[in-house]
């Protein structure tokens, strides 16, 4: 099993977790953030916006990820932390986020992506 830490960073405002890896393997983790600020304003509803949350996603990103690892190997990892009211990186920019703080949030996810 590994025992390096991996590298993590954040995005300027730390709603992106980004956590480097040594495999060509990315585990993206796009819901489940549990975070709410309130100052950040929640995403505009329509009858197509979800705003629920995925159950246990986030749990089983990482599970994932410590599975990989037995393998010796360390998959990338990007987390958005953020609650799918807030932000849902899945859809397009304009549909996914309403705030300034979310708009650079979702650019910061899909930019450690690529």
């Amino acid at each position: 099993m590994l025992t390096d830490e991996p590298e993590v960073i954040f995005s300027s405002n730390g709603y992106v977790e980004y956590q480097k890896g040594n495999m060509p393997l990315i585990v993206c983790i796009p819901h489940g953030g549990r975070q709410r600020p309130p100052e950040v304003l929640n995403r505009e509803n329509s009858s197509k916006t979800i705003t629920k949350n995925d159950l246990y996603i986030q749990e089983i990103g990482k599970d994932l990820k410590k599975e990989i690892i037995k393998l010796k190997s360390q998959p990338y990892l990007i987390v958005n932390h953020l609650h799918r009211s807030k932000l849902d990186v899945n859809c397009k920019l304009e549909e996914g986020s309403s705030a300034p703080e979310t708009k650079k949030a979702w650019e910061e996810y899909h930019n450690f992506i690529s």
